[in-house]
């Protein structure tokens, strides 16, 4: 991926997550809010802001600070939260002390460094890398100390919507203290500034609703690009036939995922529910009809999962799951945008979206095989 933009770059090309205003173009949106937290308005007169009130009010002391200021802190801080949930989820899944585990986290470093959804999300300055790492710790916090987990989730959700899918699984696998301290937390939050969540009830409707093609890589947008590539043999490609199949895939892949570990009765490991759980991360950013590219990082942590798989798996037919999950994360990270301006063509805009559905396809193979089949005890 350098190569490809290293022969754009001698071509006068600009990669287009490249942002041709300035550096941090969302978190001005995120410091903006928060300036209008401090002058005792709603953050949400600020047009752009969609996410909930929590980030807003978290990044409040860096609104005292400048624009360029506060980026220059929030910038390191986007590349230590990626880099911290790999390296933890390396950490549980592999161990850093093992020659397997210290190779898998120096490749998975060098991966985020040529990653187009990292650059895109470093570009923007969005949160998506807190979200991540609060994620993390929530997932390897399961099943050991699950009020901290209900805690870190709650934040993650806090932060942007998406997690609460983890919900789901937790439920099916019972994990109810999780539950209970992720749904307490999130009530204290709610009650803390209940105006404030108010007033982001209707801008989350109006994210959830709207639909673009550019820089988008949710399943609907996936399937709608690749019906666009049988227009010659005069098969009708509007865009609500194919956003309802794209929709309609995701529903089934996760609806098989969450029957797969509804009838695992086994008792697991915390490591084996960890690796559950972690198989959810791709659904958390299929849906809605909008997902932007950079929110794609959170397919970061299935490295070092796939790795962990292969070496459990030593019949070939079990080795599929994790050899999906790998290819799928290497699509889901290339460099889409800096190909699509070589090629002059849309076609490669649609190759992360393709990885994210192998993925998908590749999570619900492992449990569907029944492998794992996890079933701790009701907390």
């Amino acid at each position: 991926m350098g190569v490809v933009e290293l022969v754009a770059a001698t071509r006068g090309e600009r990669p287009q997550y490249i942002d041709r205003i300035f550096v941090g173009y969302d978190y001005k949106v995120f410091w903006r809010a928060s300036v209008r937290l401090g002058q005792g308005e709603s953050p949400y007169s600020v047009d752009q802001y969609v996410t909930p009130p929590v980030p807003a009010l978290v990044n409040y002391p860096l609104a005292l600070l400048g624009f360029r200021t506060a980026v220059l802190v929030v910038l390191p801080a986007i590349l230590i939260a990626v880099v911290g949930a790999y390296g933890l989820m390396s950490s549980a899944f592999l161990g850093l002390r093992t020659q397997e585990g210290k190779v898998v986290l120096f490749c998975g470093l060098v991966v985020i460094l040529c990653s187009y959804p990292f650059h895109f999300l470093f570009d923007r300055g969005n949160i998506d890398g807190f979200v991540l790492l609060l994620t993390c710790i929530a997932l390897v916090l399961v099943g050991r100390r699950d009020v901290a987990a209900g805690f870190f989730l709650a934040m993650a959700i806090a932060f942007k919507v998406y997690p609460t899918l983890l919900v789901a699984p937790l439920a099916v696998q019972r994990r109810f203290r999780t539950l209970g301290a992720t749904a307490a937390f999130l009530v204290l939050f709610v009650l803390a500034t209940p105006g404030l969540w108010m007033d982001y009830a209707p801008r989350v409707v109006r994210r959830g609703t709207g639909y673009q093609q550019a820089e988008n890589g949710s399943i609907v947008s996936t399937f709608v690009l690749a019906a666009k590539g049988l227009e010659e043999v005069g098969l009708d490609t509007r865009n609500k036939i194919w956003q309802r199949v794209g929709l309609a895939t995701y529903v089934a892949l996760l609806g098989l995922c969450l029957w797969a570990d509804w009838r695992a009765r086994r008792r697991g490991s915390t490591e084996d529910l960890l690796v559950s759980l972690s198989m959810y991360l791709p659904f958390m950013v299929a849906v809605p009809a909008v997902v932007f590219h950079y929110e794609f990082v959170v397919l970061l942590p299935l490295i070092p999962l796939s790795c962990r798989l292969w070496r459990e798996r030593a019949d070939g037919r079990e080795r599929w799951a994790p050899m999906l999950i790998a290819v799928g994360v290497a699509m889901s990270q290339s460099q889409a945008y800096a190909m699509e301006r070589l090629a002059g063509v849309m076609a490669p805009r649609c190759i992360p979206g393709v990885g994210l559905v192998l993925v998908m396809v590749g999570c619900m193979w492992h449990k569907m095989a029944g492998r794992l089949g996890p079933n701790p005890a009701s907390a």
